[in-house]
Parts: structure tokens; sequence; C-alpha cells
């Protein structure tokens, strides 16, 4: 059993403006009424935390317990299995803390959820586009493999720089130092595992992999920007605020920076393998503005 604490919110350990994007562009939001940005902010909160119950309950635990049974991924270890065993118990704990800090924030503000649901999620439909996309159907288990692999190595950055945002306050500042200290341990194993697991592919796995992970890496930090839309127009926001307000949010130059920041060591790792030396994958990864030229690693 997990002997952490509980982590108990007080009334306003919600996200401060500057992690909500809509909030943090400024413009017209910031002549939307203290309700209005609290709103949007609540909304924020259950958006990440529903994320975060998906991610590890739907994709990362099912490949977890395929790699401890041997059904996924490398033959490993004991110990190894063990450590699987241990990243699944993690995750499990991990999924319990957000649906806590969800109904514990639904209490606290009376403001229920109102976002997207999983199903229609980004995360969601793009995984689903990328399994599709394998042109072997017995790629199908190696490309979750994968999603982890990259999901694991992302969410580790994402979560170390979200936590110690300035004004992220309580139990969710709390909950989201307790998950980045695990995943700091996960993305070190899979680090490793990346390295062993690259070297058993063939040419033609690596080939489709490689060529997957930019639409992996978009999955991961893909904006739900539908939802955001029609949490606005729920609120009141006339059309050309919004619509100015996501513009601002979601610029195309203030996404990809994040993204290339964000992904510098996972496509450093990439490198370190040589996969950009597969022309289909450097073109990838060039269209997503990730690459590095070939035969030279991301320092």
């Amino acid at each position: 059993m997990r002997s952490a604490p509980r982590r108990l919110l007080e009334l306003d350990d919600v996200f401060p403006p500057s992690m909500v994007p809509v909030l943090a562009a400024g413009g017209p939001a910031d002549s939307w009424s203290p309700a209005v940005r609290r709103h949007i902010a609540v909304q924020h909160l259950y958006r990440y935390l529903n994320f975060t119950t998906h991610l590890e309950t739907h994709v990362v635990n099912p490949v977890l317990l395929g790699m401890f049974t041997g059904s996924i991924g490398l033959p490993l270890t004991a110990a190894a299995r063990r450590d699987a065993l241990r990243m699944y118990t993690d995750e499990g704990h991990h999924s319990l803390v957000a649906f806590d800090v969800k109904l514990q924030v639904e209490e606290l503000t009376g403001l229920e959820d109102r976002t997207i649901g999983m199903p229609r999620s980004t995360l969601v439909r793009g995984l689903h586009a990328i399994l599709d996309a394998s042109e072997r159907h017995d790629l199908v288990s190696l490309f979750r493999l994968m999603f982890v692999i990259v999901s694991e190595t992302l969410i580790s950055t994402n979560l170390r720089d979200v936590a110690s945002t300035p004004g992220l306050n309580g139990g969710v500042a709390d909950a989201l130092g307790d998950h980045a200290r695990d995943e700091g341990r996960h993305h070190a194993f899979f680090a490793t595992y990346l390295k062993e697991l690259w070297g058993c592919l063939d040419a033609d796995q690596r080939r489709q992999v490689g060529r997957q992970v930019p639409a992996m890496i978009d999955t991961f930090f893909g904006p739900e920007i539908d939802d955001v839309r029609d949490e606005l127009q729920r609120l009141g926001v006339p059309g050309s605020e919004a619509a100015e307000a996501l513009d601002r949010a979601y610029a195309t130059d203030v996404v990809h920076a994040d993204r290339v920041a964000a992904t510098s060591l996972l496509v450093r790792y990439l490198a370190d393998l040589d996969v950009f030396e597969d022309a289909g994958t450097h073109d990838a990864f060039l269209a997503s503005g990730l690459a590095v030229r070939r035969g030279e690693a991301a320092r």
C-alpha cells in the first residue's frame, strides 16, 4: 500500500491563471469577470486530472501489465518485472489521487466537470489514429509500447515544471509533486529500456515506429481547443472575444516553442540511437519541427 498522506485541498487550491493558456495569454481574458475566470481555471484543472486518470489507467498500465507478464516488449529479468509491477502500482495511485483531487475540487467549488470527456479527447482520438496507421497488425502492441515510452519520458518533465509553477499552492501542488517524483524514476527506467528495445527491432519495425513518434508527441500535448471554445460559449463569452482568446492562447509559434523545449530530451535519446538515419523518420520529425540532422545527436 502507498504510505503517502492523502492530499487535502482548500478552496483556493486550483490552477493559477499562468497555468491556463486562455487566461495566461491576456487580451480579452483580462476583462472577464472573476467568476468566469475561476470557472475556466477549474475546468482546465479537470481536463488535466481527467487526462492523468485516463492516461494511467487506459494507456500506461495495460502496457506495464503486458511487460510484467511478458506479452508486450522484451523479456525482462525478475528484477525488471518487479520494477514494471511497481510502476503499475504507482500509476494506479496517480489515477486515484487525480480522481480524488477532482472530487474535492467539485465539492469545494460547487462547479461540476463540464469538460468534453475522455472518449472524445485528443488523447483517445490521437492514439486510435496512431494504431490505425500501423501497416502490420502485429506491430500494434509495439506502437502502444512506444507511446508509453514517449509519454513516460515527456510527463516527467511536464510534471516537474507544472509542480514548480509560482502560484500553485496547497493540495494540488503537493499531489503533482508526489506524481513528479514517481515519474522521475519511471523516466530513468524507460530511458534504459528504450535503448534495449531499439537494439532488438528490425529495420521495418524501426521505420514504422520511428515515423509515428511525432504523432505520439502531438497526441500527448494536444490541447482541447474545441472543448475550450464550447466552454467559452456556455459562459456567454462573445464569439469574437473567444476566437481572439483562443488564437492568442494556442498561437502556432507559442505551442511549437513549448513543444520543442519539452521534447528536447526525448529527441536526444532518439538521436543517440540513430533513429533519424531513416529518411522517413527524419522527414516526419522535420515536418513537426522537432528533427535534428541525420548523423548528429541533439546536444
